[in-house]
C-alpha cells in the first residue's frame, strides 16, 4: 500500500503536504473513504487561479470533490489511513538526511524559472505542490515564484537568452575602469607635454617677472661699483663775484668761471675691487634666485597636473561604480515587482548608490579645486589630461640626483648670497684705513688784472681716524652676515638631501603600494564577479555580500590610482628636490 505513495519532499512550499493529508484524513467526507478512495483525493490535481496583472496573489486553495462513501467499515479505513500516514512520515524522515541528484536539478530549475520571470516582468500565481518539485531549498535562495506558472506566457528561447546574457555582460563588463589610451603615451611625449605648461607658466607668472627685475637691478649695481675705478670728473660753474657790506678791500674777483675738478683712487686697499666682487655675488644670487623660482614653478604646474589627472581618473571610476549600482537598482525593482518580500535588497542598493554618488561629487569638487590652481598658473592655455593612471614615469636614479642636489639653484644662490656678504665685509675693512687719491683742478676765470688762474694737480690722502666706534661695528656686523649666510647655505644643502631621500623613498613605497592593489584589485574583481553570479543565478549569495565584494573593489582600484599619483609626484619633487626637473623636462633627465 505504501509504495504507491509519491515520495514527499521537506522543500519549503511542500512543508503543507503532511498537514493537508492529516487534515484530508481526518476530515468527515473521508472518515469511512477506502485507501484507493483517499489516494484518489491525494492525487487529484489542483485547480490554479490565474493571476491578475502586476500583483502577485497567494495560491488558490485546491478544489477537492468529496469522494464517494464507501461501503468498506470505518475500522478499515482508519486502520489503512493510519499506515499511509506512518507511511509519510518515515518517508520525510528519509528524505530529509540528503538531498538527491533530482532534488538539486528541481532547484537549478526553479532558479532558472525565477531568473526568467525576472527578465520578463511576470507576476504569476503558485501553484500546489507536486512530488517532483518537493525538494529542500538551499539555504540562502529566496524564491517567490513557482516552478511550473498557471498559464504559459514564456517569451521565446532565444529572446530571454540574449536578455540575461546581455544583463551579465553589462554587470560583469569593466572595460571602462581599466586603463585603456595610456599606452599610447611615451616618455618623451609625456615631457613635452609638461614642459609646454611649464614653459606656459613662466611666460606670464608676475612672480618671475619680478624676479628677473630684481636680476637686472643686481646687475645694474654691479657697473655702478665697476664705475668707482675710473677717474671721477666733475665740472662747477659760477658768475662774476659781487662783494657787499664791508668797506675793506675786496679780493680779485676771477669773473665768471667754470671749473673742473678730476679725481682717481690711486690705492684703496682692495676696497673698491671687493665692492664690485661684491656685487657680481649678489647679481649671481638673483640670477640663483630666478632659477630656483622656476624650479619651483616647473615643479607647481606638474604637481597640479598631476593632481587633477588623479581626480578625474577616480571621477571616471565614481561613476563607473555609480553605473552598476544604477543597473543593480534597476534590476531589484524589477525584482520587487514581483517580490515585495525583498524590498530591503533594493534599498541596501539604492544605499550603496548614494554613497558612490557622494564621492563621485567630493572627488568632482577636487578636481575642480585642481583646475581653478592650474588655470592661475598657466591662464586659458589648452591642456588635454591622458586618461588613465599608467603614464610612463619611473623613479629617478637617487645618486645622480644627489650628486645634482649639491648645486641645486637655492643652494648655489645662498652660496653665493655668502660670498657677497664675505666680500663685502673686506671692503668695509678696507674702507677704515687710509686711501691715495690723485687729484686735478682748474678754473677757467680771470681776475680783475684779466690773468686766467692757474691749474692745480696734487695727490691727497683720507684716512678716517676716529668715528666713534661705528667703523668698527660696521666690520663686525659684516663678518656676522658672513656667518650666517655660510649656515644658510650649509642647511639648504642638508634640506634638499634629506627631501630628495624622502621623495625618492614616498616613490619606491608608492610604487610598491600601486603593484599591491593592482594585485588585490584583480583578485576582488572575480570575487566580485563570482558573488554576483552566485547570487543572480544561483541565489546561494546574499545582496550584502554583492555590495561589499563591488565596495571593496572599487576601494582598492581607488587606493591603485591614489597610489600611483603619489609615486609620480613623488618623482617629480626628487628632480625638483636636485634642482633638476626643468632640465629633465627638456632633456630626458637621468635613468
Amino acid at each position: 500500500m505504501t509504495s504507491e505513495l509519491k515520495r514527499p519532499s521537506t522543500r519549503r512550499r511542500g512543508q503543507a503536504a503532511l498537514p493537508l493529508c492529516i487534515g484530508l484524513i481526518l476530515s468527515p467526507p473521508l472518515a469511512h473513504a477506502t485507501h484507493d478512495e483517499f489516494m484518489q483525493v491525494w492525487h487529484r490535481p489542483a485547480v490554479v487561479t490565474p493571476p491578475e496583472p502586476a500583483v502577485a496573489k497567494p495560491p488558490a486553495p485546491a478544489s477537492i470533490t468529496p469522494p464517494v462513501p464507501s461501503t468498506k467499515p470505518a475500522s478499515n479505513a482508519a486502520a489503512e489511513a493510519s499506515l499511509a500516514l506512518s507511511a509519510l512520515k518515515d518517508e520525510q524522515q528519509r528524505l530529509t538526511r540528503g538531498i538527491t541528484a533530482q532534488n538539486q536539478a528541481n532547484l537549478a530549475q526553479t532558479a532558472a524559472e525565477n531568473e526568467r520571470l525576472l527578465l520578463t516582468g511576470q507576476v504569476v500565481a503558485p501553484v500546489a505542490p507536486t512530488a517532483q518539485t518537493l525538494a529542500p531549498p538551499a539555504p540562502s535562495l529566496n524564491l517567490n515564484v513557482p516552478d511550473k506558472p498557471a498559464f504559459d506566457r514564456h517569451p521565446p528561447a532565444e529572446n530571454l537568452k540574449d536578455k540575461r546574457a546581455g544583463l551579465l555582460v553589462q554587470m560583469l563588463d569593466d572595460r571602462s575602469v581599466r586603463d585603456s589610451d595610456c599606452n599610447a603615451l611615451t616618455e618623451i611625449g609625456l615631457k613635452q607635454w609638461l614642459g609646454d605648461a611649464v614653459r606656459q607658466a613662466a611666460s606670464r607668472t608676475p612672480q618671475l617677472k619680478q624676479i628677473y627685475a630684481e636680476y637686472l637691478a643686481a646687475e645694474a649695481d654691479v657697473d655702478q661699483a665697476k664705475g668707482q675705478r675710473w677717474p671721477q670728473l666733475s665740472i662747477t660753474a659760477q658768475t662774476r663775484e659781487k662783494y657787499f657790506g664791508s668797506e675793506r678791500d675786496v679780493p680779485p674777483n676771477p669773473g665768471n668761471s667754470i671749473g673742473l675738478n678730476l679725481s682717481t683712487t690711486v690705492f684703496d686697499w682692495g676696497q673698491n675691487s671687493k665692492t664690485v666682487a661684491s656685487r657680481k655675488e649678489l647679481a649671481t644670487a638673483n640670477d640663483e634666485h630666478y632659477q630656483a623660482q622656476l624650479e619651483d614653478l616647473a615643479y607647481q604646474v606638474v604637481n597640479t597636473m598631476l593632481e587633477l589627472a588623479r581626480q578625474r581618473n577616480v571621477v571616471d571610476l565614481y561613476q563607473h561604480y555609480v553605473d552598476r549600482m544604477q543597473r543593480l537598482c534597476d534590476m531589484l525593482a524589477q525584482i520587487v515587482r514581483a517580490d515585495r518580500g525583498r524590498a530591503s535588497e533594493l534599498t541596501q542598493a539604492q544605499a550603496r548608490l548614494l554613497q558612490a554618488e557622494t564621492s563621485r561629487d567630493a572627488a568632482a569638487a577636487k578636481a575642480r579645486d585642481a583646475e581653478l590652481t592650474l588655470h592661475k598658473l598657466i591662464g586659458n592655455h589648452p591642456v588635454s589630461l591622458p586618461r588613465g593612471s599608467d603614464w610612463p614615469i619611473e623613479r629617478a636614479n637617487l645618486s645622480n640626483l644627489l650628486a645634482k642636489a649639491e648645486q641645486h639653484p637655492a643652494v648655489r644662490q645662498a652660496a653665493s648670497q655668502a660670498r657677497a656678504a664675505d666680500l663685502n665685509a673686506d671692503a668695509t675693512r678696507a674702507s677704515s684705513k687710509p686711501k691715495l687719491s690723485w687729484v686735478v683742478t682748474g678754473n677757467t676765470g680771470r681776475d680783475d688784472a684779466g690773468f686766467r688762474q692757474p691749474w692745480a694737480t696734487y695727490l691727497q690722502v683720507s684716512w678716517p681716524l676716529f668715528s666713534g666706534g661705528s667703523q668698527r661695528a660696521a666690520t663686525a656686523a659684516a663678518q656676522y652676515r658672513t656667518e650666517a649666510q655660510w649656515h644658510n647655505a650649509e642647511q639648504q644643502k642638508l634640506d634638499y638631501e634629506y627631501q630628495l631621500r624622502t621623495a625618492d623613498e614616498d616613490a619606491r613605497s608608492s610604487f610598491q603600494r600601486a603593484r599591491e592593489y593592482d594585485a588585490l584589485s584583480q583578485q576582488t574583481d572575480r570575487i566580485r564577479k563570482g558573488f554576483f553570479e552566485q547570487w543572480y543565478q544561483l541565489g546561494q549569495r546574499s545582496l550584502l555580500d554583492v555590495l561589499s565584494a563591488e565596495s571593496d573593489y572599487y576601494n582598492n582600484r581607488i587606493g591603485e590610482v591614489g597610489s600611483r599619483f603619489d609615486a609620480y609626484q613623488a618623482v617629480m619633487r626628487e628632480y625638483a628636490s636636485a634642482g633638476d626637473l626643468v632640465n629633465w623636462l627638456n632633456t630626458g633627465g637621468y635613468r
